[in-house]
């Protein structure tokens, strides 16, 4: 990105990442956000770094994300202020939605398209809302749990109409709040503050198998949530009167 920086001098350059980029180590006594700024400082940017929660920008989800900012030297900036916790829930962000289709069928809503596999069924009926496989009150028999550990939290995990979702993440798909199935595509869009006009294309991913494309929820998952893009774009374009 430095180099691009350098060939094609746009008026900003804005980097998202997890956030441990910002302190991963790239040298025995620099981290990446040390060496960010040293490069692009060298062709003429300043640079500013921030973690910022979705959650305080109106998604129902707590999903953090690393943002480095770079503007012309001396150009001032600041970073969008978090609001408050969002007060929406999933149940908010999906309760109107129609029954899933199966995939046969031709949804009535884009992407809420439902890919369970049936034997997937059964080990999602032990999972109580907003609890996870291998919590320690949930009691599923040894050939439903396998090799779950107490350390796996976020997996095998239904979250809850009542509360924020925790981070979608590329290859765990929570279930749904009070159905025995895995969200749709669609859900975890809305769950991520996608509009439904957004659409998306590709496979959907079954839970026992592996797709050869980017399926719906990689997509979704991998994805800066809208509301939370919005407010860093609007907060670079209000810096430079753009």
């Amino acid at each position: 990105m430095v180099r691009f920086a350098a060939a094609l001098r746009p008026s900003a350059v804005v980097v998202e990442q997890v956030p441990r980029l910002l302190d991963t180590p790239f040298s025995p006594s620099a981290s990446m956000r040390d060496v960010l700024a040293e490069r692009f400082d060298a062709i003429g940017y300043d640079t500013y770094a921030t973690v910022l929660d979705a959650v305080h920008f109106g998604v129902p989800q707590r999903r953090q994300q690393a943002f480095v900012v770079c503007v012309p030297r001396g150009q001032p900036y600041d970073f969008p202020v978090p609001g408050l916790m969002s007060t929406a829930t999933v149940g908010d962000a999906i309760g109107d939605l129609p029954a899933a289709t199966p995939p046969d069928a031709l949804p009535a809503v884009p992407n809420h398209i439902d890919v369970t596999p049936e034997r997937d069924r059964q080990r999602i009926s032990y999972v109580p809302e907003g609890a996870w496989l291998s919590r320690a009150d949930v009691h599923a028999p040894p050939e439903i749990v396998r090799r779950l550990t107490r350390k796996d939290t976020t997996k095998y995990r239904r979250v809850h109409r009542n509360q924020v979702s925790i981070a979608l993440r590329c290859g765990e798909v929570p279930y749904h709040p009070t159905e025995d199935r895995y969200l749709t595509p669609r859900e975890a869009a809305r769950i991520q503050g996608f509009p439904d006009r957004h659409v998306f294309v590709g496979p959907i991913r079954r839970r026992t198998v592996t797709v050869r494309d980017l399926d719906q929820h990689r997509q979704v998952a991998n994805a800066v949530p809208p509301p939370l893009a919005a407010a860093v774009a609007s907060s670079v374009q209000d810096a430079l009167r753009l």
